[in-house]
């Protein structure tokens, strides 16, 4: 895979990546180790010299060092449902004003910045890179993470980290580099999960149970959510509808219409 940095006097510059197995290497990484280069940034006597320092300052931002989005763990608050996958895998923003103005302030910026910015030839996100991708259906550029690269690396999946969702085979023209100013924020969507109940028939959720899911808490509507547990990096979540002036249980309306059981 090439990243493309710059062009001078009719030669690329540009960073290759090995990507053909688990982990992405870094050529140039591995022949500065090697002790066959050292990093164009000469090395003076007031400046580190070693491999690991000279990426650090170059390292395109992934999944693994990412900041994480959080929810309080203990007392009551208010969320939104940004995308629903079945009652045991669904994803969440804050539902606080000041962190919904925040989100929006963030995507907006985003779009902003590359509005006008061409494809990169040659820029090919890594596995696990946090970048800049199109979403098809609103052609809107968001903050996603990727999640694989075809074996011609003209397509990659993604996940779009402040929303949940996901979206394959988007073309590699598509995406950019995420721009440096938006790789500081966490990600918005958190993931997580209904608390106390599981699917009413083995093994999986139906369709119909997540269905019914979503007409219970519509995308971005608030809702009312306590925190009782953590499970696989997911928040357990206890979710109740308040909008029309009683507390609704959203679990038990998922046990009533035999989609789900308390556990």
């Amino acid at each position: 895979c090439v990243r493309l940095y710059g062009e001078e006097a009719g030669v690329l510059d540009v960073d290759l990546y090995d990507t053909s197995g688990d982990v992405d290497i870094n050529v140039a990484a591995e022949i500065i180790v090697a002790g066959f280069a050292t990093s164009a940034a000469a090395p003076g006597p007031d400046e580190v010299t070693s491999a690991t320092a000279t990426l650090t300052s170059q390292s395109v931002p992934h999944r693994s060092t990412f900041p994480v989005g959080q929810l309080p763990r203990n007392g009551v608050f208010q969320v939104l449902v940004t995308d629903i996958r079945s009652p045991s895998s669904f994803s969440v923003q804050s539902g606080n004003n000041e962190d919904i103005i925040a989100s929006n302030d963030l995507v907006e910026g985003l779009g902003e910045v590359l509005k006008d910015t061409p494809p990169v030839s040659g820029y090919c996100p890594i596995l696990g890179e946090v970048c800049s991708a199109r979403y098809s259906e609103d052609g809107a550029w968001y903050r996603a993470v990727v999640d694989s690269v075809s074996a011609d690396h003209r397509t990659v999946d993604v996940t779009f980290i402040d929303f949940g969702n996901s979206e394959c085979n988007v073309d590699v023209m598509s995406t950019l580099p995420l721009p440096e100013q938006f790789q500081h924020q966490p990600m918005q969507a958190v993931e997580c999960s209904l608390y106390g109940v599981q699917a009413a028939g083995p093994p999986d959720w139906s369709q119909a149970a997540t269905d019914l899911l979503k007409e219970l808490a519509p995308m971005y509507k608030k809702l009312t959510a306590t925190a009782r547990d953590e499970r696989r990096g997911a928040l357990l979540l206890e979710l109740t509808d308040s909008s029309s002036g009683d507390d609704v249980s959203i679990a038990q309306q998922l046990v009533r219409a035999g989609h789900a059981r308390f556990v």
